[in-house]
């Protein structure tokens, strides 16, 4: 049967030939729409690496320049945000997640150089936003008054760097950047994960270097506060009045994690809506016209139909001709569409489409561009069942 139906297509291979691109166009954009989607369900199906939901970001902004008495006052606000009843701990973070700040630069060991985002914090920072540690320690007091500035790196940083090396204990080369900025860092620790750009991002390298608040040379302009359970949203009105209190002259932004993780989502989902509306439509012109051109194609053969339902064929088995004829156009298209993206996990054209994401989205493509075509198919196949032979064998 299957065999039968693929000698018919081939035969009307030049009629049909409009409805194979079509599919295959189809089944293209089907891939790319689904990747896409798959690709960002996975993103925010994996653990961001810290604890969100009890933290809230402080970010402020001084009056005047940073200078000594600007240090000063901030790590003043810092021990009395630590000494409030509401707050189990606060820690300086020179980005908060969720907000699309960034700093990235060269991480080198050993002449090996590795791109990676870089973020700065104070003692205790990792461990009370919730950080898993894989090896080593946490910088610390132990760092104070050390010829190196103490590190801590994350699991993918440290596979780039160092393979199968031990890195606990090893330097990475200064980046001579500033009087300030001088030292070799020294790797003390290594960590899972911290996707501090959200949900959606891409793990990458990253490392964490140690601010010493108590150093004269130190710069920070924000305050992660890891908050008791049950504090409810009204303290940041008693927050507020408190950091106002202790700089006037000063401007404080207070958000939740949590109210930065909803903007982070509803903004990345406007662009991920964006695109299944594009690929929504685009299929639903593809059915339009694989509609169109098979009603056509059923109202040529009118008499071919009549002949075969005057030598005994049922109206079922001619709905079912129809239909299996389409489906086969929909299972060449994937045949064809499959070869020619093999190339792209292939030759690495793009990272996030491996062979994994080539798998599940050719599969998934593959599955709805032929329920698509036989849904396309049931109308004209049931009008083609419904001829009378006597009237097809006379149709012109």
């Amino acid at each position: 049967m299957i065999h039968h139906i693929f000698k018919m297509a081939w035969r009307r291979k030049k009629a049909n030939a409009l409805i194979l691109l079509e599919l295959l166009a189809a089944f293209l954009v089907l891939v790319a729409v689904s990747s896409i989607l798959l690709h960002n369900w996975a993103l925010y199906k994996t653990p961001l690496g810290f604890n969100y939901e009890n933290t809230w970001s402080v970010q402020f902004y001084p009056a005047q320049d940073w200078e000594e008495s600007t240090r000063l006052r901030g790590v003043n606000i810092l021990n009395m945000l630590s000494q409030m009843d509401e707050i189990e701990g606060a820690y300086t973070l020179t980005f908060s997640p969720f907000i699309g700040y960034n700093w990235n630069d060269y991480v080198t060991y050993n002449g090996k150089k590795v791109i990676a985002d870089q973020n700065g914090s104070s003692d205790g920072a990792q461990q009370g936003l919730g950080v898993t540690l894989l090896q080593g320690r946490w910088f610390g007091p132990e760092d104070d008054g050390q010829n190196y500035r103490a590190v801590v790196i994350n699991r993918r940083l440290k596979e780039a760097l160092f393979g199968d090396e031990n890195p606990i204990g090893k330097h990475l080369e200064a980046p001579n950047k500033g009087e300030s900025d001088t030292l070799t860092r020294r790797v003390v620790g290594v960590f899972e994960d911290y996707r501090h750009k959200g949900d959606f991002s891409v793990p990458g390298h990253l490392m964490f270097l140690r601010y010493d608040i108590n150093n004269k040379k130190a710069w920070f302009n924000a305050y992660a506060l890891v908050m008791k359970p049950g504090v409810p949203a009204a303290f940041e009105e008693k927050l507020l009045n408190q950091l106002n209190a202790a700089a006037p002259d000063w401007d404080f932004d207070v958000q939740t994690w949590s109210q930065l993780r909803r903007l982070h989502i509803n903004e990345k989902m406007k662009s991920i809506v964006l695109v299944a509306i594009v690929g929504g439509f685009l299929m639903l012109m593809v059915c339009f016209g694989l509609f169109g051109v098979l009603w056509q194609n059923v109202t040529r053969r009118t008499s071919e139909i009549g002949l075969r339902r005057a030598l005994g064929a049922t109206g079922s088995s001619v709905q079912d001709m129809i239909i299996l004829e389409l489906v086969a156009f929909a299972i060449l298209a994937v045949i064809v569409g499959t070869i020619l993206l093999a190339q792209v996990p292939l030759l690495g054209v793009f990272e996030i489409f491996d062979w994994g994401m080539f798998f599940k989205s050719v599969l998934l493509s593959a599955v709805l561009i032929c329920s698509l075509t036989a849904l396309c198919a049931l109308y004209p196949g049931w009008m083609a069942a419904k001829y009378d032979p006597a009237e097809a064998l006379h149709f012109e």
